[in-house]
Formats: structure tokens, sequence, C-alpha cells
């Protein structure tokens, strides 16, 4: 089970929470939960998937 606010939260309540649930708690801010969410691929699509080719060595020895 998982749970998100976008609101500050004391670290009393915090402890508390994880006291009552007796799970540990980590807060992440808005902007590593973005690149966490990019970076597993939850909760976005990719809009452009683009291809680096580069010479392929072996194909030309002889």
């Amino acid at each position: 089970m998982s749970s998100h606010t976008d609101n500050k939260v004391s670290s009393g309540e915090i402890k508390e929470t994880a006291d009552l649930l007796g799970k540990r708690i980590v807060l992440i801010d808005g902007h590593l939960l973005t690149r966490l969410m990019i970076r597993f691929d939850i909760g976005c699509r990719a809009e452009e998937v683009i291809h680096i080719k580069k010479p392929d060595e072996d194909f030309f020895d002889e």
C-alpha cells in the first residue's frame, strides 16, 4: 500500500504514522517522484523514441 500527499507534514506526524503502521516511511519530494516515475515507466508513456546507431565494425571485417 502506498500513499502520497503534496502537503508539508511535520516530523511528529510522520513518526506517529510510522509507529501506527509498524512500517518505515520514506518521504520524497515531487521532483524525485517525477524522476522515479519516468525511470520506472509508471504513470507515463513514450511520446517519441530516438534510436541512436553506430557502425557495426564486425560487419566490415575482411
